[in-house]
């Protein structure tokens, strides 16, 4: 029986999931506002990910930024 999604939708899925809460605490803690991962790009063979985050009611852009980065 086949399996309803490939791998590398899966795993991106996975990512995400793991990726969500953190970032929305971090976010919290950090007064950049509301944070939602809203993509996950995988690479071929699933050794590099780009997480693609969306930011709502930032009041400083620089602390965004910097929690970005980490």
């Amino acid at each position: 029986m086949p399996r309803e999604f490939p791998r590398h939708v899966r795993v991106a899925e996975n990512i995400r999931r793991v990726l969500a809460e953190p970032l929305m605490r971090a976010g919290r803690d950090a007064g950049v506002g509301m944070l939602t991962i809203t993509h996950v790009d995988l690479a071929p063979d699933l050794t590099q990910a780009k997480v693609a985050v969306s930011a709502l009611a930032v009041s400083d852009q620089s602390a965004l930024n910097e929690l970005l980065r980490e």
